[in-house]
């Protein structure tokens, strides 16, 4: 299994690069505001993702691969940890915007749904309300 940590302000400028590199959202992303997590090699982040928190749900959020270990199974590693750590933290649902992953998440086990379905504290995010288009796909992981 690939090494997964649990990322610290240290990472802050990998993070960001990774998120621009992959197109994501970057306006509001801190480490200091998310629970993170990433595969470093070689001192390099090459995958991550993050999640926050609102009450039993969470938003997860900058999902991302490097692209030159895409299609090696660091995107199921990192989900799978994401999610085995929700559990432990007593998550109940994993919601998320997609504009270009939707099959990806499908397969990990994540349902498209309508925004109205989503819990207010999380359609009241910058991801809901001004990062990410109408456009992008509402997904949702139940725990």
């Amino acid at each position: 299994m690939k090494n997964i940590i649990l990322l610290d302000e240290s990472y802050s400028d990998m993070a960001i690069q990774l998120l621009r590199d992959n197109q994501l959202p970057t306006a509001d992303f801190s480490l200091a505001k998310v629970i993170s997590y990433g595969s470093v090699i070689q001192g390099e982040l090459i995958a991550m993702a993050a999640l926050e928190v609102y009450g039993q749900a969470a938003l997860l959020r900058s999902v991302a691969v490097h692209k030159q270990y895409r299609n090696q199974g660091y995107g199921n590693t990192i989900i799978s940890h994401i999610i085995e750590k929700s559990n432990k933290m007593n998550l109940s649902k994993l919601f998320l915007l997609t504009e270009s992953a939707e099959n990806f998440f499908r397969t990990i086990g994540f349902e498209p749904i309508s925004r109205d379905q989503v819990p207010e504290e999380i359609k009241r995010s910058q991801e809901f309300t001004s990062l990410c288009p109408q456009s992008a796909v509402c997904m949702v992981y139940t725990l």
